[in-house]
């Protein structure tokens, strides 16, 4: 399973710092959801979706992140 943060406004992947892409392989992966909100909490990135992958392919799942745990960009 993969889990990746995405901007469902961009269709756009983080990719690191600042650093967005289009390629969902490309994507910053997390290993746990979890971990994923707290990254996006800790940077201050906010209308996000969590991006979760089963089969290691396209991202089967979306889910917008919680308010409470995101900030303002």
């Amino acid at each position: 399973m993969k889990i990746a943060l995405r901007n469902p406004v961009t269709d756009m992947y983080l990719l690191g710092p600042d650093r967005w892409t289009k390629e969902p392989a490309k994507a910053l992966h997390f290993e746990r959801a979890d971990h994923a909100l707290e990254h996006a909490r800790k940077v201050g990135l906010k209308d996000l979706e969590l991006a979760v992958s089963f089969s290691g392919g396209i991202f089967d799942l979306r889910m917008p992140l919680p308010q409470s745990q995101s900030q303002s960009v």
